[in-house]
């Protein structure tokens, strides 16, 4: 209790000194941040990071939209208003080869007229589509869905299965051919954020062993990835380790606009039932910084494509605040699994159509969508509805960032909030169907640029908390941390005579 109280106190502290730093209050402009339509920026790889053809460093954020896999389970436009109104600007969409091309040669134009309409309900409301070519146990035949069942007609299990696929060069043919269609047809199409090359390649080590499985793993995406490349040089490819958790089994992928992407269950979390239980949260954390690690190593971008844990499962919200709140330490983007209906289950909606709000509570958290220099890391106190994130400037400047103000955690915003940034003098606009604020901050100086957002309500201005926390503040953080409490009792002077940075009504509200 004392240490999660000492480490509140260390975030708030930190929070009120960068939010008492900025000596310039805030003014607004005109800026539209809503997005849809036509108006989805492509999306490439530049320097290991996600970047848009206007300029901006891209941080994507969403969930799974499960169904497609199956062949189809009732979709609809409804479903994507949803999630963006969650803040979301992806949707990771599975797709099943079995449905694509049903019998050898024969493709199904009405699967992929369906796909279609997805993308663009997608579209319409400012979601990048991320089309993955799903595989979950295989095939119905084997009791999962996704590849087609005259692919393997032999195999007794979906390992077996899996096996004889990745040792055959001339299903690989096969396999490529549905992918350079599928990159045919949706080259011109800037809402696809990534094609998604094959879910979770399962081993079977006993058939064959590692190393060779991850040699033929690592040509099977270099092959596939070089068809894709014949028809569509443009879009981002997206791979992945073989399946297990293992990240020593990571394929070695190379080209331009390639995106690693990784599958975070770390506990047992992918059965559905088992929560928090078997896992502390270090090894939660340690199990973030090694994805990051690798992909730092591989000089690609890391995505995590899917992560979740049942919503009944035990400390499920504590699972996910854990798991997000890592996230958020590396500025890291990332799908839930998965947007559905179920009740206890992954999906992120009872059955009756109602938010499981113990989880979407998580999810939709403010975040740094798009800015102008990449995020390093960012941070959210839940309880406390403070948001800070730091951006790396090279030559300082001028920095956008364009963040997402959640309603739900910042119902009156931009009323009685505090805005801040630690160099420079802050510009804001704030787009109220969006809830996209744009910050434009001027003169910010070069190395690390941190933005902060805040309520500012009598009981968080800097002089109130200071004054309720000053006896805590002095046991906790020592001389040091009194010192920096009494200078913003003064802070005053600091804001050229505002005690705090009051967000004004938007441009022409």
């Amino acid at each position: 209790m004392r240490l999660a109280l000492a480490r509140r106190l260390t975030a708030v502290v930190g929070l009120l000194a960068l939010l008492a730093a900025s000596a310039t209050p805030t003014q607004w402009f005109r800026h539209s941040a809503a997005r849809g339509g036509d108006d989805l920026p492509w999306l490439s790889v530049r320097d290991g990071r996600v970047v848009d053809s206007e300029g901006y460093y891209v941080v994507l954020r969403g969930a799974n939209y499960m169904g497609m896999e199956f062949g189809w389970l009732g979709h609809s436009e409804a479903d994507f208003e949803r999630m963006a109104s969650w803040g979301f600007n992806v949707v990771r969409v599975p797709i099943g080869w079995a449905y694509i091309e049903p019998e050898p040669g024969v493709i199904d134009e009405d699967y992929l007229r369906r796909l279609d309409q997805v993308i663009e309900w997608a579209r319409r409301h400012g979601l990048y589509v991320v089309l993955d070519m799903h595989q979950w146990r295989w095939s119905r035949r084997c009791g999962g869905c996704g590849m087609p069942d005259w692919l393997v007609p032999g195999a007794k299990s979906y390992a077996e299965a899996s096996v004889a696929f990745f040792t055959n060069r001339t299903l690989w043919e096969r396999f490529a051919r549905v992918w350079r269609l599928l990159a045919e047809r949706y080259r011109d199409e800037p809402a696809i954020a990534a094609y998604d090359v094959f879910n979770e390649p399962v081993p079977k080590y006993d058939l064959v062993p590692k190393g060779e499985f991850l040699r033929l793993v690592e040509e099977f995406y270099e092959y596939v990835i070089s068809e894709i490349r014949e028809v569509d040089g443009r879009h981002i490819v997206m791979y992945m380790p073989v399946w297990g958790g293992d990240l020593s089994a990571a394929p070695r992928v190379s080209g331009p606009n390639v995106v690693l992407t990784v599958h975070y269950y770390v506990g047992g979390t992918w059965d559905g039932r088992t929560g928090y239980e078997r896992v502390k949260p270090d090894e939660l954390r340690k199990a973030v910084e090694r994805a990051v690690q690798l992909a730092e190593d591989r000089g690609v971008p890391l995505w995590v494509g899917e992560f979740g844990v049942g919503s009944a499962a035990y400390r499920a919200r504590d699972w996910v605040r854990d798991v997000v709140r890592f996230f958020d330490e590396h500025g890291l983007g990332y799908a839930w699994w998965t947007y559905w209906r179920d009740e206890g289950g992954f999906g992120l909606l009872r059955r009756d159509g109602s938010e499981k709000e113990h989880i979407v509570s998580v999810l939709d958290r403010p975040y740094v969508r798009r800015s102008t220099a990449p995020v390093l890391r960012m941070r959210f106190d839940l309880e406390a509805k403070a948001f800070e994130a730091t951006l790396l400037t090279s030559s300082g400047g001028t920095v956008m960032a364009e963040v997402y103000v959640p309603k739900r955690h910042y119902p009156n915003f931009p009323s009685d909030y505090l805005v801040s940034a630690s160099s420079g003098v802050v510009e804001l606009s704030f787009d109220e169907k969006s809830r996209v604020l744009c910050l434009k901050v001027r003169g910010a100086k070069p190395g690390k640029l941190k933005i902060a957002m805040a309520p500012a309500t009598a009981s968080r201005t800097p002089e109130g908390l200071a004054s309720r926390q000053l006896g805590i503040a002095l046991a906790c953080a020592g001389a040091l941390g009194a010192a920096l409490i009494l200078r913003l009792l003064k802070c005053r002077a600091h804001l050229r005579g505002k005690p705090y940075i009051r967000c004004p009504r938007p441009y022409g509200a």
